[in-house]
């Protein structure tokens, strides 16, 4: 699929694999953007409850985190995956 190839689980280094066992336990999957953040663990270590206190504690529904993420990628022209 497009450009990135995810990285096995019995492939992911120590840190990469903290990085996905922590995504599971706060958001219970591990979504598309984030298998690509696995490349880089420091960065799941602010992504991950960043994301997580958005979709949980947000004044939004869904549906407006929804809109706001598409308006946010159209205004930086980010492709979708």
């Amino acid at each position: 699929m497009g450009r990135y190839t995810e990285i096995p689980l019995e492939k992911m280094t120590a840190d990469q694999m903290t990085a996905y066992e922590f995504t599971m336990k706060n958001r219970g999957q591990v979504p598309g953007p984030y298998k690509i953040w696995l490349q880089n663990p420091k960065l799941m270590e602010v992504m991950v409850p960043l994301g997580a206190y958005y979709q949980g504690h947000s004044s939004l529904s869904k549906a407006e985190i929804e809109i706001a993420t598409n308006l946010t990628n159209g205004r930086w022209l980010a492709a979708l995956l």
